[in-house]
């Protein structure tokens, strides 16, 4: 399964590429952390260094990044901030790059390994530099069992988006920052999806939400630590609404009751007047 949208980002950002590509100062000290965004940066990467250029690597992210709205990206977009490792997100930001928005990313199955009811995801972020004290495409580097993140300097490194580069084939001074990162699998914990509500995130002001009902089996109360809306979940008198935030994934939940029932335009039309069970004091319906 392909993201479309990123093809058409990429392309888009190709003149940008082409001019901004060029000579790169060899700094070859240890790490530093330059208040000078002129001069590159030297991050330690594991067991070798990544020598960034963060002014130029900046003109990549001038523009807006757009996520399509395939089952694959939005399940993405309401659970990497709760589930991508704190290691990666500080690497990526001391990288001079936003973690919320690689240049590449796509579903990529789910491995032997993975956790069941999980999927895997993997992102590519470019910069402009180099790999310090490697010739070869880097060592992966392990952030947990389930999410580890590597370097490489070679294009062919993204031979999976066969076609997506056609337009800077010829840039050579970028380098490619890989994640993988396991997602637990929302969509199979939540019916009625794709349907979104103007609600102001509590978090992030974001007003783009998407909501669902939570099925009677639903996983979710166990994933984010609150096994009390379990009890919500399979009350046969009610339903629990949940509403995801596009943008920080914020996750809020509304009891929502099955006599008489409420047509899902309801339930986002009236979403603050039904009963927020969050708290575990909230007494579950019989």
């Amino acid at each position: 399964m392909r993201c479309h949208s990123r093809q058409r980002y990429l392309r888009s950002i190709a003149p940008e590429l082409k001019n901004n590509s060029g000579a790169i100062k060899n700094i070859t000290s240890a790490i530093i952390i330059s208040q000078n965004s002129d001069v590159p940066k030297i991050i330690t990467f594991g067991d070798f260094q990544l020598e960034v250029d963060q002014q130029k690597t900046a003109q990549i992210y001038k523009r807006m990044l757009f996520w399509c709205m395939c089952d694959f990206c939005t399940n993405a977009k309401i659970t990497q901030r709760t589930y991508i490792p704190k290691a990666q997100i500080e690497l990526l930001e001391n990288l001079g790059v936003d973690p919320w928005r690689p240049c590449l990313t796509e579903f990529s199955g789910r491995k032997t390994f993975d956790k069941p009811h999980h999927t895997r995801r993997t992102s590519c972020w470019f910069l402009y530099g180099k790999i310090i004290s490697l010739g070869q495409p880097a060592k992966t580097m392990t952030l947990d069992k389930w999410n580890w993140i590597w370097a490489d300097s070679q294009q062919s490194a993204l031979s999976a988006y066969d076609g997506v580069l056609d337009d800077i084939e010829k840039d050579k001074g970028l380098i490619y920052i890989f994640a993988s990162n396991e997602m637990p699998w929302f969509y199979d914990e939540v019916s009625g999806f794709k349907n979104t509500i103007e609600l102001d995130c509590l978090n992030c002001g974001r007003t783009n939400q998407v909501v669902g009902f939570l099925k009677r089996k639903s996983l979710i109360p166990v994933w984010i630590s609150k096994p009390h809306l379990s009890e919500f979940v399979q009350c046969r008198k009610s339903r629990l609404a949940v509403s995801f935030c596009l943008k920080c994934g914020l996750q809020e939940f509304r009891i929502i009751p099955r006599k008489p029932r409420v047509p899902m335009n309801g339930v986002i039309s009236h979403w603050d007047s039904f009963t927020d069970p969050q708290a575990p004091t909230t007494e579950p319906p019989r």
